[in-house]
């Protein structure tokens, strides 16, 4: 009787183990996301291990159950994480809300819709400051033949061609083409670089005069697009690095670098 009644317990308790180790199976593929945290039973698996946890009398047998209890708390811990987020979303679960729409009747339907119904309304009233305001407008605006004229298209200026008083202005004379213009400003840009390789813009461009400042920018600015030199900003400054040659630049990375120039502006 006493074998028999070991045989019993221990098939018993060898069922409990296959019971527990299949909830931890199931809790630990819930961790790693592979099935939804509410497919399992809490209740149903707290009950399983309520059942065999005061028959365990090995060491493996407690370490499974503690094994067991720790990651059923984490599906625990991810069902809340999951509830939370649903209904921060205001989410709520298709089918069970099918469900409800269909049971109720048509009248449901339409105290429903309007408990949840919010019209915006609008009232407008007229007063005697809008109707001054209004009579103001009219009394003031003028014929629409006069209003007409000043969309009506004209005719647009041909293009002029500079002269050789506007070209030396810009220090383009008449015996060297802009790009021999365009070299001699770079060597000028390199033999300030020489020492520290790079110098400051505004030292560079700024003179006594705005048009030869603003002469001297022309330049640089062609000179920073075709790539014999780079212009970088550190804070407020500006700093000018001439290269020994030119360049290949990325166009699909090329942006705009607005500087304003302002007659009679200290920098």
């Amino acid at each position: 009787m006493i074998e028999e009644g070991n045989a019993r317990s221990g098939v018993y308790l060898a069922s409990g183990r296959t019971e527990v180790r299949e909830v931890l199976e199931t809790c630990e593929a819930i961790q790693k996301r592979k099935f939804n945290p509410f497919l399992l039973d809490v209740e149903r698996a707290v009950a399983t291990l309520r059942k065999y946890f005061s028959r365990w009398k090995t060491f493996n047998d407690h370490c499974l159950d503690a094994r067991t209890l720790n990651s059923l708390t984490e599906v625990v811990r991810l069902q809340n994480s999951q509830l939370r987020y649903q209904s921060s979303t205001l989410y709520t679960d298709p089918k069970l809300l099918s469900d409800k729409l269909r049971s109720l009747s048509v009248e449901g339907l339409a105290r429903i819709f309007l408990k949840s119904w919010h019209p915006i309304v609008e009232l407008e009233q007229l007063a005697t400051t809008t109707v001054k305001e209004a009579l103001h407008y009219w009394d003031t605006l003028l014929p629409f033949d006069v209003r007409r004229k000043r969309l009506e298209a004209r005719e647009a200026c041909s293009p002029l061609a500079l002269d050789l008083e506007s070209l030396e202005s810009m220090g383009i004379t008449a015996e060297q083409t802009f790009s021999e213009s365009l070299e001699k400003f770079w060597m000028e840009m390199r033999r300030h670089a020489e020492q520290s390789g790079k110098l400051s813009y505004w030292e560079f461009v700024k003179r006594d005069s705005f048009e030869e400042t603003a002469a001297r920018a022309y330049f640089v600015s062609f000179l920073v697009t075709y790539g014999y030199a780079t212009l970088e900003k550190r804070e407020k400054d500006l700093f000018l690095t001439p290269h020994t040659r030119r360049v290949r630049l990325d166009l699909g990375r090329l942006v705009s670098f607005p500087i304003s120039l302002k007659p009679g502006e200290r920098r």
